[in-house]
């Protein structure tokens, strides 16, 4: 990949909100999610779609943000119960959101700065 294409990604993967929804591309953003670190410091998870495109942003707070993409493909093309890609990518991300809201990560930072302890498998007592 040469610089100039190099640069290009950099800066379609740095731009705003704002700057994508002027680009006509369907956006669809969710709540931003918090969790504690096992250093104690409060790290932030945001989602969104850019058309069929899943962009996850996160990093602790005030630190670097990293950005992941990975583009959603359309499932049972032709069929009466076909998704599109943009379909697609809306439900791995709501779906995505929902995981890590039941396991660690809370809508708050006031609610991740608790302590939750998650249940885990007991040993049969027969063995």
């Amino acid at each position: 990949m040469n610089r100039q294409t190099n640069k290009f990604h950099c800066d379609l993967r740095h731009r705003t909100l704002k700057e994508m929804r002027e680009m006509n591309r369907t956006i669809t953003k969710l709540e931003t999610l918090y969790h504690k670190s096992k250093t104690n410091a409060i790290v932030q998870w945001d989602i969104w779609t850019e058309g069929a495109d899943i962009v996850t942003e996160y990093g602790q707070i005030g630190g670097k943000m990293q950005v992941a993409r990975k583009t959603a493909i359309g499932k049972n093309i032709g069929k009466i119960n076909e998704t599109s890609p943009e379909e697609q990518a809306v439900l791995e991300a709501t779906a995505m959101h929902k995981k890590r809201l039941d396991g660690k990560y809370s809508l708050t930072i006031e609610e991740c700065k608790k302590e939750v302890f998650l249940p885990m498998l007991a040993a049969s007592f027969d063995k």
